[in-house]
């Protein structure tokens, strides 16, 4: 049952028993292939052991597998060889390199080079998106198909990416300022991310901890997850509903600072990954530093430092263009309010305000870092919106997310 369970619920002990029992059962696996492997040595000795068989079927069997072997040792010595030498891949790799699309790609590159050495940013990132993308075709092409995901070519091709992405860097931009939508070359990308570390572990605890705690959190549906609770809190849970609500509070604040640190090495281990070229892994990662926040949020607990993911989450608020779409229409609302059209100011800096609403929920952090700017832009925002209803005789909505934001 602890298997079913993802790792981050677990205490040490059960981490322990989890990786025992993996290890017993692949040892076992290994063991069974081992038994019920057929060679002819075993065939050999099975009829050396049968007391009708003639001697002389017994010695043809036994030359048969000699003569077996001789050619499997042949057969691994040419594979050792045709590995040393790298023969399957720079055969397939020659077939590659020999289309249009390849040649295309190699002259895209040059020009995207040449362009970066002249100081022409703009052109060098479209020149390094039109190689990509004439490799990303290559791709799809019938009899190519596994280039992309293919270890070799994944090591000589990639460094296309890693260059993109130093370019992209140093003019402070990510992925999706210059994509509008599939990043070319994706899933060479994602094959190279799995390579180095898989994320969908992470993916899979967040998906089983949002659905656990929102269970074990409602009433209709705690019965639902009392056998993974047993598992979980090996103790017990406490009777007493403020005690056993604390415990739920830590252990959530426990796993998503796990999932949260977890995704966080993602990007320390694969630096293409920062600037965010695969939108789902950037929107679990987000995720995952919302989920933390609203976990220590629950508790009344400040942030830590280091938060995680923090810096990636400054990165993605700096470039969506959500943030500048809702500021924008803030924007409007103010200059409205200047102009002493009172009335049409509530309209846009509503029409503001919710837009902001998706953005707070996306990004938690800006109610606790007034440093940000978009916490600058909310403070503004739901000062001048109270002032304006106050000017009207109205009061705030019931609901209102951005109150901790208004200043006296």
């Amino acid at each position: 049952m602890l298997k079913s369970i993802p790792l981050v619920f677990l205490d040490d002990e059960q981490k322990a028993i989890v990786a025992k029992v993996d290890g017993e059962v692949r040892q076992f696996n290994s063991r069974s292939l081992e038994m019920i492997k057929v060679t002819p040595e075993v065939i050999v000795q099975a009829l050396l052991d049968m007391p009708n068989i003639e001697r002389d079927i017994q010695r043809q069997a036994r030359a048969i597998s000699d003569t077996i072997d001789g050619h499997q040792m042949r057969v691994s010595t040419a594979n050792l060889f045709r590995g040393t030498l790298g023969y399957e891949y720079r055969t397939r790799e020659a077939a590659v390199q020999q289309t249009e699309l390849a040649d295309a790609a190699h002259k895209y590159r040059y020009d995207a080079r040449a362009a970066w050495y002249d100081g022409r940013v703009a052109d060098s990132i479209s020149g390094w998106l039109a190689a990509m993308t004439e490799w990303d075709k290559l791709f799809q092409t019938k009899g190519f198909e596994y280039v992309e995901s293919d270890g070799e070519f994944i090591r000589d091709l990639f460094d296309i990416v890693e260059r993109f992405v130093i370019i992209l860097d140093g003019d402070n931009k990510v992925f999706t300022d210059v994509v509008d939508d599939k990043v070319p070359m994706e899933g060479m990308i994602r094959a190279k991310l799995y390579q180095e570390s898989n994320p969908e572990p992470y993916k899979r605890a967040m998906d089983f901890a949002k659905k656990y705690f929102s269970d074990i959190t409602a009433s209709d549906n705690a019965s639902k997850t009392e056998k993974i609770t047993k598992r979980i809190f090996r103790n017990g849970l406490s009777e007493n509903a403020e005690e056993r609500q604390k415990q739920i509070r830590e252990k959530e604040e426990s796993v998503y600072l796990q999932i949260a640190l977890s995704f966080e090495s993602i990007n320390d281990g694969n630096e293409f990954m920062q600037l965010a070229p695969l939108s789902d892994i950037r929107d679990q990662m987000l995720e995952a530093n919302a989920l933390y926040i609203l976990a220590l949020e629950k508790q009344n607990k400040p942030l830590p430092e280091p938060l995680p993911l923090r810096s990636f989450v400054e990165l993605m608020m700096q470039h969506d263009p959500a943030i500048n779409a809702a500021t924008s229409e803030a924007q409007t609302g103010l200059s409205l309010s200047q102009n002493n059209k009172p009335l049409e100011a509530l309209t846009a800096l509503e029409k503001a305000i919710d837009m902001w609403k998706p953005i707070l929920a996306k990004y938690p952090l800006i109610r606790h870092d007034p440093t940000l700017q978009a916490h600058d832009d909310l403070t503004v925002l739901a000062t001048l919106y109270s002032e304006l209803l106050r000017t009207q005789k109205k009061e705030l909505p019931e609901v209102f997310p951005f109150k901790d934001f208004i200043t006296p």
